[in-house]
């Protein structure tokens, strides 16, 4: 039971190594949705866009190759998706790509 729970919670806040593991897993499963629902928008070249609840990243990096000359900012509860988008985007991270912690509340 208590594994159950921790995998729940990192999947809300990702925390730790189980947390590592599963931005891993979010970035890849996450990625056919996320690009069916991108290409319902018409981003539009230039545009400055918010990814609220980035995770580990990878939506950041898909915002940016449709929008030539794009500012992408991500914000996150947890430190270790924040750490990972950082990483995922770092070569264009405070260039094009921003990724910061906020809290909630």
């Amino acid at each position: 039971m208590e594994l159950i729970k921790k995998l729940f919670t990192n999947c809300a806040c990702p925390q730790g190594r189980m947390g590592r593991a599963m931005l891993k897993f979010m970035n890849l499963c996450h990625a056919p949705l996320t690009n069916w629902g991108l290409k319902l928008v018409e981003i539009q070249d230039g545009w400055t866009m918010l990814d609220i609840g980035c995770g580990g990243g990878a939506t950041l990096q898909r915002l940016l190759k449709r929008s030539k000359g794009a500012q992408v900012y991500g914000i996150d509860i947890s430190e270790e998706s924040v750490a990972k988008a950082k990483k995922v985007n770092a070569k264009v991270l405070d260039k094009q790509v921003s990724a910061r912690r906020r809290f909630i509340g």
